[in-house]
């Protein structure tokens, strides 16, 4: 979407309407049902939802964007907003999973104080929640505020009151971030155990190492990114501050509302309605039940028809080909070398080398070479990592071309 809105569509409106209403509200929906959450997991992945709308955000703005170079400004906030993203959320992920592996439980009311005294969870944290709620001076507040300035820069291609909302719309969900960051940190660190916690280590050191290393990556881009370019250093003037700032006092004033307020007696509650359960209501339904009914009527069916349908296509559409001539064993390489070998054997050790011993074994170890390589080939994991490979090598020329800039 990204390569599309800065060069295919770049200049159409209506392509940058439709990319800024997908990410507003998906931006919104996935900030307020993480607020009101109780499941630690949840909790994230909601999150995630929200901040792939700040991302598509800054797609749909930089689309249409007339200052000089706007365009790649906002392209570039979003690059940055995605790796901020990334890293934040391999913290807190991680932290997770650490809380489950000691507690087996997610809900807010079963891990509670958790994190107490545990200064390897409870810094490493901090740094990703205050990164991720855009907190002036981290790598999550310059992304947020690259996107909010292209945001704004909107007016000169729709309505201005149009764009209005729209800003206030993303402040909100910017405070929003910051109000369910806070309340895991309450959650985890603040409020009393319910139980006794674990006494054996919470952490070995091979998930201290992948709780905490993201981290400092955060701090040490933190500081390099005003320290590269005067741009962002640019982004800490007051009038951009005011974004950020305007964002953090919604962020303390929804905590106050939603988490000290509506949780009194220090109880969590889930004040989603049931039929607003869209896992138990939709997802789980369609993946355990009209899935798996479908699939199979669909297999039964394919079943009975198989044995006359292929018998049919191998007689019109795909002819069986005429037996190929027999496979000659082995390569010109191998012949050479394991002919030379059974020479050399024969010559130096003067033991008598049935002929072709060690030509004929290299042969076949070169076919089963081949063989397994064409299942491998053939495989799905070969296809999985040939698209990793594609995907590291664009963002590695997307992460180059911002350098360069």
């Amino acid at each position: 979407i990204m390569f599309i809105g800065n060069t295919l569509m770049r200049g159409d409106s209506g392509f940058a309407l439709f990319i800024l209403v997908i990410g507003l509200c998906t931006m919104v929906i996935g900030a307020v049902t993480a607020i009101f959450s109780v499941n630690l997991k949840k909790i994230l992945a909601c999150s995630s939802v929200s901040q792939i709308g700040f991302m598509l955000t800054g797609i749909g703005a930089g689309a249409v964007t007339p200052f000089a170079s706007g365009e790649e400004i906002a392209f570039v906030g979003t690059v940055i907003h995605m790796s901020n993203h990334t890293l934040v959320k391999l913290v807190v992920f991680l932290t997770a999973g650490v809380v489950f592996e000691n507690l087996h439980a997610l809900n807010l009311n079963d891990i509670k104080g958790f994190g107490q005294k545990k200064p390897a969870l409870a810094i490493p944290y901090v740094l990703a929640a205050v990164s991720l709620a855009g907190i002036p001076g981290f790598m999550g507040y310059y992304s947020k505020s690259i996107i909010h300035e292209a945001l704004v820069e909107c007016a000169h291609t729709f309505n201005p009151s149009l764009v209005t909302f729209m800003e206030w719309v993303f402040l909100i969900s910017g405070g929003a971030t910051l109000c369910y960051m806070a309340k895991i940190f309450k959650v985890l660190f603040i409020d009393k155990p319910v139980k006794e916690m674990p006494a054996k280590a919470y952490l070995n050191p091979a998930q201290a190492v992948a709780v905490i290393l993201p981290s400092i990556v955060i701090l040490a881009a933190s500081i390099y990114l005003p320290l590269s370019n005067a741009e962002y250093a640019g982004l800490l003037e007051f009038e951009v501050l005011k974004g950020g700032l305007t964002s953090v006092a919604i962020g303390i004033i929804l905590f106050t509302v939603t988490t000290l307020t509506l949780n009194k007696g220090e109880v969590y509650r889930d004040i989603w309605p049931e039929w607003l359960d869209l896992e138990a209501k939709v997802y789980r339904p369609l993946l355990l039940s009209v899935l798996p009914l479908t699939v199979g009527f669909v297999a039964r069916i394919m079943d009975k028809m198989g044995d006359g349908l292929v018998f049919a296509i191998r007689k019109t559409i795909l002819r069986d080909s005429p037996l190929p001539a027999e496979r000659v064993e082995g390569t010109i390489l191998t012949h050479v070398v394991g002919r030379t070998i059974d020479v050399f054997r024969a010559f130096f050790k003067g033991e008598h080398v049935v002929r072709n011993t060690t030509e004929r074994h290299m042969a076949l170890r070169n076919m089963e070479v081949e063989e397994t390589m064409k299942v491998f080939r053939r495989s799905l994991s070969y296809g999985l990592l040939l698209a990793c490979i594609g995907i590291f090598i664009i963002l590695g020329f997307i992460l180059y071309l911002v350098y360069l800039r």
